[in-house]
């Protein structure tokens, strides 16, 4: 089985459901028994047959490829330019960038942030 008919599914009945009741509120389409029931199964229907024939996951070619050229070596390659892409290095020697001070209000100050001089 291809697709999600499943999601299509849901998806074509809530929209058909929230549709009707968007036409009868901006008054373009009265609510009675055709577009309480009929828009929602309509769009149900759609939404399967969409489900089924949305190109959606993985390819099949390129799921052989990855399989196929993905070794051990290259794995543990791949995971150690990941960790180096995620683990950026500071370059102010490991001091704490909330620009200068030590409060860490990133003010620069480096006191308790109180102003003035009591009076």
């Amino acid at each position: 089985m291809r697709g999600r008919p499943v999601l299509g599914a849901f998806s074509g009945f809530f929209f058909g459901l929230f549709l009707s009741l968007a036409l009868f509120q901006w008054q373009i389409w009265p609510l009675d028994a055709a577009s309480v029931y009929g828009l929602p199964v309509v769009f149900l229907v759609v939404g399967i047959v969409g489900g089924l024939w949305a190109p959606l996951g993985r390819g099949k070619a390129r799921a052989a490829t990855e399989t196929a050229g993905a070794t051990g070596s290259a794995m543990a390659g791949n995971a150690g330019a990941a960790e180096e892409a995620t683990s950026v290095e500071d370059d102010d020697g490991g001091e704490d960038d909330d620009g200068g001070g030590g409060d860490g209000d990133g003010d620069g100050d480096g006191g308790d942030g109180g102003g003035g001089d009591g009076d």
